[in-house]
């Protein structure tokens, strides 16, 4: 397996920053803080129901990233064996237009909280 970043392909890709942001869960007591790159249109001309959002746990390495076009993934800690990457796929939002790629926050807060890391995950794609 290579440690080769992984590209995202639309050239609207490029024009999306990674940001610092933080997600809630009414689960967790405190939100937890990610670097996330919201709204990356997955093809040309992208209406506002046809993007992506990746989140990245807060690192070091993950922190570096702020500002810059979100137009790769990081290598993965080479720690583990395989990276661990969670892809939320949703439909239906021709039926609840509210259902966006921000659907997953409370998942994400769970994912990257400090309280929960048995099984770390290195990325989620929404």
């Amino acid at each position: 397996m290579s440690n080769t970043p992984t590209a995202i392909r639309t050239p609207e890709a490029t024009e999306v920053p990674w940001e610092l942001a933080q997600v809630t869960s009414p689960h967790l007591a405190n939100p937890a803080p990610v670097i996330a790159a919201k709204g990356i249109p997955y093809r040309p001309n992208a209406n506002r129901l046809q993007n992506l959002s990746l989140y990245l746990p807060k690192t070091p390495q993950t922190a570096s990233l702020i500002g810059t076009p979100a137009n790769s993934l990081p290598e993965h800690d080479s720690d583990l064996v395989l990276p661990r990457y969670h892809v939320h796929i949703h439909g239906s939002a021709w039926r609840d237009p509210d259902l966006t790629s921000a659907s997953i926050e409370p998942a994400v807060a769970h994912a990257f909280s400090a309280t929960d890391q048995s099984a770390p995950i290195v990325a989620v794609a929404s």
